[in-house]
């Protein structure tokens, strides 16, 4: 558990705006572990999601505007505590409420969205990778013996 909830510092909070490509969007950036920092969201929104993005992010911290975000003191929640693995949540550690990106795909994008479940995919992906390129490795050994030219040998 140690690894998926971590105490962390909100030390950005800009309002969602449009990203160099033109996607409207939203990240707030967390300082956690005394040296590390993640950033949260990255939703592509829109304007009918970006109301409701600003105003439960807000109700879960207890601030009235983005603005009130900064420095507040939050847990940074991961579903699997990985290495690398994007934030799925940050809970208030003043209000104790909780806000993730699940949840509010759920509510707002009709996404039957299961973190489980797309995990369990990409993990069944990366296998049939690994075995097709093991494949490709066993082949490879087969042939590297005549496939090699040694430019030392007259």
């Amino acid at each position: 558990m140690e690894n998926k909830r971590k105490l962390g510092v909100i030390k950005s909070a800009p309002m969602p705006a449009e990203d160099d490509h033109g996607i409207l969007t939203s990240y707030i950036t967390v300082n956690y572990d005394e040296c590390c920092f993640q950033g949260f969201g990255g939703l592509c929104l829109n304007e009918r999601l970006s109301p409701h993005w600003i105003k439960e992010i807000c109700n879960t911290f207890g601030v009235k505007n983005f603005d009130e975000l900064y420095n507040e003191k939050c847990f940074i929640l991961k579903s699997f505590g990985e290495y690398n693995e994007t934030i799925e949540g940050l809970e208030s550690v003043k209000t104790g409420k909780r806000f993730t990106v699940t949840g509010f795909r759920r509510r707002h994008c009709d996404s039957k969205t299961n973190k489980l479940k797309e995990k369990k995919d990409q993990l069944k992906r990366d296998i049939k990778r690994c075995q097709n390129n093991l494949k490709e490795a066993e082949n490879k050994l087969k042939t590297i013996d005549k496939d090699f030219t040694d430019w030392e040998v007259e």
